[in-house]
């Protein structure tokens, strides 16, 4: 008897919904999303957690709006996985997004060292994927499945080569660089480049291992040729002690940064007094005029109280991105994701109006802030466009 009823009470259920003139609620479409960071290790605090948060919230945004997708609701599953900052585990990571859980897209790796291998491997299976911050100029380079979200490096390298020489007029120049760090690198040489193109001298350039802590043989070297400048695009736990150790040896240059400069800690260090950085947008400097970011920043305070960092407002803005995209195009097949990316124009995010026109780079300005008097203020912004390679 109770096996009877419970074959007949799908066909009640039915029988009402037939009687009462509708359907039966349609089960929601589900749309699985890749996420892969460094959520342990070092860059957990500073890089992994914000941009954890970012995306949580971006969802947290859009299922409040309701999705959908080709005209059925739909609901967004976050697959988490963490990179440990080792490319051999992001590429682990997304062999099991993709092959096991399935996912139709991927948002990161978000640093240079690990997001260029995954971007290969998601090319190779015509997987989208978003990057939130890797800003590695061979990031999207013969890739039309892979985009970014922040600025390219040879966009802010430049920048700060040009503000370097014009606003600073500075005539010599120094690099401190992790030589094994493809970010890191590639950030040095861009600037020693646009440095020397526009007429200036680069009288030093000196690398170091990953993990090294102790910079005082390079930094005297560098002291010894006594630069206007000391370019440091390195992460956030290397670049404070940089900056000590700098200034205990009596290195006096105007320090500058790159885009993971992005931390409240620097302006309270004394040692970055005077400092300036690249960046494409930071939560001090918020337009009022601009909606999407006073939502943003307002939302973000209340879920953690505090302020959000570049790093959150990208993953929002690349998590928001993608699920534009697959809401625009009503599929969650890979090629037709991607197009939808590539054809934005116009889609305005926290950090700014994203343009894609037809490539991987979005089209933003990169913005000069300084570091003085405890707190950062807005100097200007360079350019629109991505650096054609």
């Amino acid at each position: 008897m109770a096996w009877a009823w419970t074959l007949a009470i799908p066909i009640v259920i039915g029988w009402f919904f037939v009687a009462a003139g509708c359907r039966p609620p349609e089960e929601p479409v589900e749309i699985r999303i890749g996420f892969i960071g460094p959520l342990s290790g070092p860059l957990r605090e500073h890089v992994g957690g914000p941009l954890l948060e970012g995306v949580e919230l971006a969802i947290t945004h859009a299922e409040a709006r309701g999705v959908v997708l080709d005209g059925r609701r739909a609901e967004v599953r976050i697959l988490f996985e963490d990179s440990r900052d080792r490319s051999e585990t992001a590429l682990e990571a997304a062999r099991k997004l993709i092959y096991k859980d399935r996912v139709a897209a991927l948002v990161g790796p978000c640093l240079g060292r690990t997001a260029l291998a995954v971007a290969a491997f998601a090319e190779r299976h015509q997987v989208p994927m978003i990057s939130p911050s890797t800003s590695h100029p061979e990031l999207t380079v013969g890739k039309p499945f892979v985009f970014r979200a922040t600025i390219v490096d040879d966009q802010q390298a430049q920048a700060l080569a040009q503000f370097s020489r014009e606003d600073l007029a500075a005539t010599t120049a120094a690099v401190l660089f992790d030589g094994a760090s493809a970010y890191n690198r590639g950030l040095a040489e861009l600037y020693r480049q646009g440095f020397s193109a526009s007429g200036g001298q680069v009288v030093a350039f000196e690398e170091y291992a990953t993990g090294e802590r102790d910079f005082r043989d390079a930094l005297t070297r560098i002291r010894d040729t006594q630069p206007d400048v000391l370019f440091l695009p390195n992460y956030a736990d290397e670049v404070p002690i940089q900056a000590r150790q700098a200034r205990e040896l009596g290195l006096d240059s105007v320090l500058l940064g790159a885009d993971s400069w992005d931390t409240e800690d620097y302006p309270r260090q004394d040692v970055f007094s005077g400092s300036f950085f690249a960046n494409d947008w930071l939560p001090e400097a918020t337009d009022e005029g601009r909606e999407e970011e006073r939502a943003f920043v307002e939302a973000y305070e209340a879920a953690y109280d505090r302020a959000p960092t570049i790093l959150t407002a990208l993953a929002y803005d690349a998590m928001g991105l993608l699920l534009s995209a697959v809401e625009r195009r009503g599929s969650l097949e890979g090629d037709a994701i991607r197009q939808a990316i590539a054809d934005a124009d116009g889609y305005r995010g926290v950090t700014g109006v994203l343009s894609f026109r037809g490539g991987g780079d979005p089209a933003k300005p990169v913005r000069i802030y300084a570091i003085r008097d405890g707190g950062l203020s807005f100097v200007q912004q360079i350019g629109s466009d991505p650096v054609e390679r």
